[in-house]
């Protein structure tokens, strides 16, 4: 008898659910022309009465225009161009974590660049604060003093889950509205080995309360295979002391509690749009190039037999029949030009939107000098990784008693160049340098952070430059000069 939904672990949650409807696309355009190819008749519908041959060469000719995946690698790419840093002092159970975070020997920086591409993917991703507790032969976690803690190699590692991999939870509502885990299903595929040099992947889910964890697998037939029914491991499953799930969520685009919406989900709509119209301009160009043999006026035998077009042999048509080609109009495929550079236009426009910064309360004036400016989408969500890296990293000092200090903090680089405000952001810098607002060197500064100057040109030697050319010369870049001639 087949178990029950309700007592199986790999059940998802509601809210799960609703979230997963778009996760499809969102994997198959991340994996690439292959991954659209595979998805078949799901990104790529087959025509009314159009055959299966027909529809697969139309599908084996269709290339993809990777914009969304372009886009997501670029923008997880700057932040971790340079190596995350950490400022103060971890305790020393925890000064490992940074080398090597979950015992794999994955860094700290590997574990940012996960966490930021699947918030950027999904809307959010997670780390698990994971401690093997050392347990007696009754199974019950011993009890360590910090300097046992300290000296012992045993530590909290932080795994990190995606979006996908979190598949139901259960949480509690307190008196002041704030939730708390009570219940969490983790997807995970473990290698293990067969033979002497094969290997097969186990899929199992890790449940986990605030006092007890346990592993559950599919059982195996006679044949070795996991079968559809779940059962525990008790070697993988028992109690701990946290007293909490030690499970730490980073939101990029929250919707609600452990809910939250893919931020680049448009992009990756108009680029669906973009393969479908690019596989049918593809398969118009196909038939344009092949013009159609046509004839009027022919004789039965000449329609039986059919007839040889040849350079040294005429064909005799009876009456006013004519033999031609049939070559299709151009308009259409004009048309389906015009739209795949709309959408490519388009898809350029959506993938810019998270990384421009916009002034945002303030004047520019004071944006400026006050340091003020607004973030943009992409940089806020890199302040929300460095708090859950930090939250985990408190988690951590929690399973073992050790406190982390309050001047310890994560650092992501963040200042990359995003202003994408064109002209106008130029001179509004030019009207407060010439009210005197802006030093000449911030001048420069600013516009060489918008990449007008190459990040090689030496601001100061270019400042001393400038103070040796006539007056004029120096008005056209940055070094406006008054009525008499002195620099403004």
């Amino acid at each position: 008898m087949p178990q029950d939904k309700n007592d199986r672990p790999d059940t998802t949650c509601a809210a799960y659910d609703d979230m997963a409807v778009h996760w499809p696309l969102l994997d198959a355009l991340l994996g690439g022309m292959d991954g659209m190819r595979a998805g078949g008749t799901t990104w790529l519908p087959k025509f009314k009465k159009e055959e299966s041959i027909d529809w697969t060469a139309r599908l084996n000719s269709s290339f993809l225009f990777n914009a969304y995946g372009d886009t997501v690698n670029q923008i997880a790419a700057k932040p971790f161009g340079e190596p995350i840093t950490i400022k103060g002092t971890a305790p020393k159970a925890l000064a490992d974590i940074e080398r090597d975070v979950d015992g794999t020997g994955k860094n700290l920086t590997q574990l940012g660049l996960d966490l930021y591409t699947g918030g950027v993917v999904y809307g959010k991703a997670h780390i698990l604060v994971d401690y093997e507790a050392r347990t007696d032969e009754s199974g019950n976690p011993i009890q360590r003093t910090l300097a046992e803690e300290n000296e012992s190699k045993d530590r909290p590692r932080l795994i990190y889950v995606s979006a996908k991999q979190l598949l139901s939870w259960r949480y509690d509502v307190a008196a002041d509205g704030k939730p708390t885990l009570t219940q969490i299903c983790i997807a995970e595929s473990v290698i293990e080995p067969v033979g002497m040099f094969g290997e097969k992947t186990v899929q199992q889910v890790r449940v986990i309360t605030p006092s007890e964890f346990a592993v559950y697998r599919k059982r195996m037939n006679e044949k070795g295979q996991q079968i559809d029914e779940w059962y525990m491991v008790p070697e993988l499953s028992g109690k701990h002391t946290l007293g909490k799930v030690p499970l730490i969520t980073v939101y990029f685009r929250r919707t609600g509690y452990l809910t939250a919406e893919p931020p680049l989900l448009s992009l990756a709509e108009t680029n669906l749009e973009h393969w479908q119209s690019s596989s049918d301009q593809r398969n118009i160009l196909h038939f344009a190039r092949v013009p159609i043999l046509y004839g009027t006026g022919m004789s039965q035998t000449q329609i039986d037999e059919g007839i040889t077009i040849s350079p040294h042999k005429a064909t005799l048509l009876r009456g006013d029949g004519k033999l031609g080609y049939l070559e299709p109009q151009g308009a259409a495929i004009t048309a389906g030009a015009e739209d795949l550079k709309r959408l490519e236009e388009q898809m350029e426009t959506l993938g810019l939107q998270p990384q421009m910064t916009r002034m945002g309360g303030v004047t520019a004036t004071q944006s400026l000098t006050n340091e003020e400016r607004t973030m943009s989408e992409a940089q806020a969500w890199v302040r929300n990784a460095e708090t859950g890296l930090l939250d985990a990293y408190k988690l951590a000092g929690e399973w073992i008693k050790a406190e982390v200090p309050e001047d310890f903090a994560i650092d992501i680089f963040s200042d990359w160049t995003v202003d994408i405000t064109g002209d106008q952001d130029i001179t509004q810098l030019r009207e407060i340098r010439k009210q005197g607002d802006l030093s000449q060197k911030t001048f420069l500064e600013e516009v060489q952070r918008r990449n007008l100057i190459s990040d090689t040109v030496d601001l100061d030697m270019e400042i001393e430059a400038i103070g040796m050319e006539p007056p004029k010369l120096a008005m056209g870049f940055g070094g406006d000069t008054g009525e008499d001639g002195t620099d403004v």
